[in-house]
């Protein structure tokens, strides 16, 4: 605890002299910053994923992957790959979803995510490496499935219109 201590506060600039600790620039004493240091790092080994984790009311948003590909077919080349040697990492890294290969001869290959709003959400992946694969496969756990929210107004103009708004009375004259 002390060492993450005196490398958190060596990074702000903190010295330490005689058994006095100083205050760091960010008005925190040396003590404190470690165990934020320290709890932060534990914060962050525990969580169930590097990055952004999408769950939404201790929920996970994302519930089931299934990969689709074929056996035979060389645009399922990396996803056969992905599934011999990024799968088993993936689900031993996110034990809470269901993942699912699937066979299907003849044609291309594809990732499909299943989310707790019932809207699938399919990436085709022919002929792409597996690190592209685990590009869309990371892309599909963090997404919400949620709809397109509106913005405010239509247009967004820097020089409203200096006739002002439109109103009913306005026809009448």
């Amino acid at each position: 605890s002390t060492s993450s201590a005196a490398i958190f506060s060596e990074e702000r600039g903190t010295q330490q002299s005689g058994g006095a600790r100083k205050v760091t620039a960010g008005g925190v004493k040396a003590s404190e910053a470690g165990a934020w240091a320290e709890g932060r790092a534990s914060a962050q080994a525990s969580s169930p994923s590097s990055g952004s984790v999408m769950a939404r009311y201790g929920s996970w948003t994302m519930q089931k992957l299934t990969v689709a590909y074929c056996e035979f077919s060389g645009s399922s080349r990396g996803a056969r790959e992905f599934i011999q040697t990024m799968l088993p990492a993936f689900k031993e890294k996110f034990p809470h979803y269901e993942v699912e290969t699937m066979v299907r001869k003849g044609r291309h290959p594809y990732v499909r995510g299943d989310y707790t709003k019932g809207i699938p959400r399919i990436v085709g992946i022919k002929n792409l490496p597996p690190s592209e694969i685990n590009f869309h496969v990371t892309n599909l756990r963090n997404h919400t499935n949620d709809k397109a929210t509106h913005l405010k107004k239509r247009v967004l103009s820097k020089r409203p219109s200096i006739q002002g708004q439109w109103t009913a009375a306005a026809d009448n004259v």
